[in-house]
């Protein structure tokens, strides 16, 4: 989320970034703020809540020169009672190699993501520490075993299974090129581009929290993708652990003049 923030920003310690999602904003907007810890070849944001200032993250960079950040060495996140919920270990290059999820409440691991080139390794993890789950993810294709508490092995099953538009990829692009509005004032000017949309499709299937996570570089293209995202109809919701959840998506809008 800061990550494309820093590119345009001369950062000295106690600053605060005013954040609306991943966006910098003025202070009345802001839903969160991050507070500058630390600036010299290393970038450390403390991340709060804007209502209670609650702190709920910590982010590092190593700064490489003016115009180059890389995540580095461990990114910290906190439930509101300020316990370890999540966090995430990446190398000198800035490539992610671990994250752990925690139980609520100052619990245990749940959850350790293991990745290497080309391969994504899940191991879950019981209350007790006990393994429920290992997976291994090439490509499109995982494999693993689950277990009982007591360590007999089940029937595999994912972790998580990704929400769907209803009839699949072809279905929702067909809806996105029959409801699309291209604007009148791009397509005089011959405006083309393409938005990656993100959003949550939530355990119901519904449509929230929708905002771009690529701009198309022109501000009327964005809002057109945001707006046919909003009003998309209920998805099949996704799953983690075989219950429904929420779940991040993204899409791709393209505006090209026929």
């Amino acid at each position: 989320m800061i990550l494309s923030l820093l590119l345009s920003i001369v950062l000295q310690i106690g600053d605060s970034l005013y954040l609306n999602r991943s966006r910098l904003c003025e202070e009345p907007d802001a839903k969160h703020v991050a507070v500058v810890e630390r600036a010299d070849t290393i970038i450390e944001l403390k991340l709060f809540t804007i209502d209670n200032r609650t702190l709920y993250g910590m982010e590092r960079f190593s700064v490489w020169n003016e115009r180059k950040y890389t995540r580095k060495g461990w990114q910290e996140y906190y439930d509101k009672n300020g316990n370890l919920a999540e966090r995430e270990f990446y190398n000198r290059e800035g490539h992610r190699e671990l994250r752990e999820v925690y139980y609520a409440n100052g619990g245990p691991v749940r959850l350790i993501y293991t990745y290497t080139r080309g391969q994504v390794e899940l191991n879950q993890y019981y209350m007790n520490g006990n393994v429920k789950r290992h997976e291994i993810q090439r490509s499109k294709k995982i494999i693993g075993e689950c277990y009982t508490e007591s360590g007999a092995m089940l029937k595999f099953t994912p972790f998580a299974v990704q929400p769907q538009f209803v009839g699949g990829k072809d279905a929702m692009y067909a809806y996105l090129d029959k409801n699309i509005k291209y604007p009148r004032q791009c397509r005089k000017e011959h405006i083309e581009g393409r938005a990656i949309v993100e959003f949550i499709v939530t355990e119901h299937g519904a449509i929230q929290d929708v905002e771009i996570f690529r701009s198309s570089g022109n501000d009327l293209l964005d809002e057109e993708a945001i707006r046919l995202v909003q009003e998309m109809p209920t998805w099949n919701p996704g799953t983690e652990d075989g219950r429904e959840a929420d779940m991040r998506q993204t899409v791709s809008v393209m505006f090209h003049i026929k």
